[in-house]
């Protein structure tokens, strides 16, 4: 293998552990997993695999243990997010950004060939109920009766979900934090008729 491939191999690699930790912690930072654990479907031994999260914890999107433990930091959900969201990243090349995104959504829908009924291949996460819940936060949100800061900070949340489930790489636990920054704002409104309803919606997806 020449250097160019061994570069790319390991910065897949790195990626694909740093995705499978995002996954498992679901934004608990303190929650600790084991090293082998989390790299076992990688399919490289485990020298390579504490190389791999030593090398995540140099640049701090992971923290270790003297126990063979690791747990993702806020840099490394950013990272994850960055991708998913922007389809780039600071720190992994575009080719390696771009063949992970590939593969994970190979896999999400090979998971929703399995499971017709299911309204996406998005996690047990019903994309037209969040879209039922932007159609009425919309159609509320002068009811809602918010200052003009807030009112403007929910309508780019509002645009940003929308924009995310959009695209084929939506994450479901990027959808959960910004429908609790939404969530958050509704609870402001003087009006709490409506931010009750919207707020019991928001409370019904499932993650």
């Amino acid at each position: 293998m020449n250097t160019e491939n061994l570069v790319n191999k390991m910065q897949r690699l790195k990626l694909e552990f740093l995705g499978k930790l995002y996954n498992l912690a679901q934004y608990n930072t303190a929650e600790r997993f084991k090293i082998l654990e989390v790299g076992r479907e990688l399919g490289v031994d485990n020298s390579t695999l504490m190389n791999i999260a030593q090398h995540l914890h140099v640049k701090g999107f992971v923290e270790l243990d003297i126990g063979g433990g690791t747990s993702i930091t806020d840099s490394g959900i950013q990272v994850v997010e960055e991708i998913f969201t922007m389809r780039k990243s600071t720190y992994f090349p575009p080719t390696v950004v771009l063949n992970y995104i590939n593969n994970v959504n190979n896999s999400q829908i090979q998971q929703s060939g399995n499971q017709s009924n299911q309204t996406i291949y998005l996690n047990n996460v019903d994309i037209d109920k969040v879209k039922e819940i932007i159609r009425n936060i919309e159609q509320q949100i002068d009811e809602l009766k918010l200052d003009r800061k807030l009112t403007d900070e929910l309508k780019e949340y509002i645009i940003d979900l929308k924009q995310h489930i959009k695209s084929n790489t939506a994450n479901k636990y990027f959808i959960k934090q910004i429908l609790e920054k939404i969530k958050s704002i509704i609870y402001s409104s003087v009006n709490t008729i409506v931010a009750t309803i919207l707020i019991k919606l928001i409370e019904s997806i499932v993650f």
